[in-house]
């Protein structure tokens, strides 16, 4: 019968060695395991499927059109939507930017840098 761990002065357990196992056999022994884990997450992860697309919706609320332009909700208020260069809609009282409408609006400040 296996006697279990030793405890030391500290209290905490020591592993004994098993006396049928050597150290180098216990070690080769753990190093194919090692090994075996190694090839098989390495084939988990070559064989994963591409994650998929982040879908950015149809309609973005003010904060989302404003989180995307990097702007301050302010400042999407006080110069494209007062100004009509970026069209909103209302859908009952929630007023939102078409994600088209936003592509039209980065594409004509990139044409006018230009």
């Amino acid at each position: 019968m296996w006697p279990g761990p030793a405890r030391c002065v500290d209290g905490f357990a020591r592993r004994r060695p098993r006396p049928d196992v050597s150290v180098e056999d216990g070690l080769a022994e753990r190093l194919a395991q090692l090994a075996a884990l190694i090839a098989e997450l390495a084939e988990t992860v070559t064989a994963a499927p591409p994650s998929p697309a982040v879908e950015v919706p149809v309609l973005l609320d003010i904060d989302e059109a404003a989180r995307l332009l990097n702007v301050s909700r302010a400042k999407l208020y006080e110069g494209p939507i007062k100004h009509g260069d970026l069209v909103t809609v209302f859908i009952g009282s929630r007023r939102l930017v078409p994600r088209t409408v936003l592509d039209a609006y980065v594409a004509q400040l990139i044409e006018r840098a230009s």
